[in-house]
């Protein structure tokens, strides 16, 4: 499996010339010394399992439901095993394939696509299967066309999501624990985030009601909506970290403001008046004994800050 990953990427994981021969494209790995894409760390994150994504047709007149373990109908029954890929009869006859009957409330309500009665689908994490139930034309060539031309890209746009999402909160659970190391890193992920949501994030794709439904379906099988919420939970946690941190910083410099400030407010809110009034002489005394008490009795942390004042005062000439 390894080696036909390896051959059908050919083209998209590198820029090497592509090898339409699988016997040939093997004898060139034996012979290259550069790593195969499937044993790199992109290709073991992404490519450790194939995602199954198919369609097939059956003539099946049958609704009786036939499994023990819940109410699945034959045409059921036939699609969850070949979305399961299971063998024909093992969700009845296996008891290891059965499933139980939480299990197929849960596969109706979620993952199954029933919106005509000529066709089905089931979307899981890792396959999407549409079945023909009817032996008319339709089933025979238009669906798969729309399978193939319409529904397959919507699912690739849902699966690239999902892998976004996916490193998002893989770098967030790395990076967030050590904010002060990666204090940056975590600013511009949480950028690239808010970017990704407003461009590759709707709740609606299409106008049409069922490339709706088939969207919403694509993402609850492969449980995007979830791992959306999650990182979505992640980022509000750190926006509002740096939020607090900003504002402890702000009181801090607010009050040493306040501080600093505040004895010079009063000395001009209590001499003020003389000031405005003109009289010069009674005002520059005033204020040279008030900078001598600053600048020698040490009552404020600041005392360079008063000393200068106070040198700057007594340099002032007094008016007679």
């Amino acid at each position: 499996m390894r080696d036909l990953m390896d051959f059908l990427t050919q083209g998209i994981t590198s820029e090497d010339p592509i090898i339409p021969d699988i016997t040939r494209f093997m004898e060139s790995l034996r012979q290259s010394n550069r790593m195969r894409y499937s044993e790199s760390g992109a290709g073991q994150i992404y490519g450790e399992r194939c995602h199954f994504f198919s369609y097939a047709c059956i003539d099946e007149k049958d609704e009786t439901p036939v499994n023990s373990a819940g109410d699945l109908s034959v045409k059921d029954r036939l699609l969850f095993e070949f979305a399961s890929n299971i063998q024909i009869g093992d969700s009845q006859n296996n008891p290891v394939w059965v499933p139980s009957p939480e299990r197929v409330s849960e596969l109706k309500e979620q993952n199954l696509i029933s919106v005509w009665h000529a066709w089905r689908g089931m979307a899981l994490k890792e396959s999407v299967v549409f079945l023909g139930t009817e032996d008319i034309g339709f089933n025979k060539s238009t669906l798969p066309h729309n399978v193939e031309n319409d529904y397959l890209p919507l699912y690739l746009y849902g699966l690239y999501q999902k892998y976004q999402l996916f490193v998002f909160a893989d770098e967030l659970m790395r990076k967030g624990a050590y904010l002060a190391e990666h204090l940056e890193e975590v600013r511009k992920l949480m950028d690239r985030f808010m970017d990704f949501r407003n461009k590759f994030w709707f709740n609606e794709v299409t106008r049409k009601p069922l490339g709706g439904e088939l969207y919403r379906k694509f993402q609850q099988g492969l449980e995007s909506t979830l791992l959306y919420e999650m990182v979505s939970s992640q980022v509000k946690d750190l926006k509002e970290y740096y939020e607090e941190r900003r504002q402890r910083r702000i009181g801090v410099l607010l009050n040493l403001f306040t501080f600093a400030f505040l004895p010079l407010s009063a000395v001009i809110g209590v001499f003020g008046m003389t000031f405005f009034q003109g009289d010069w002489p009674l005002f520059i005394r005033t204020h040279k004994e008030t900078a001598r008490i600053y600048a020698a009795e040490e009552l404020c942390p600041l005392r360079t800050c008063f000393q200068m004042f106070a040198s700057s005062l007594l340099s002032f000439p007094a008016q007679k």
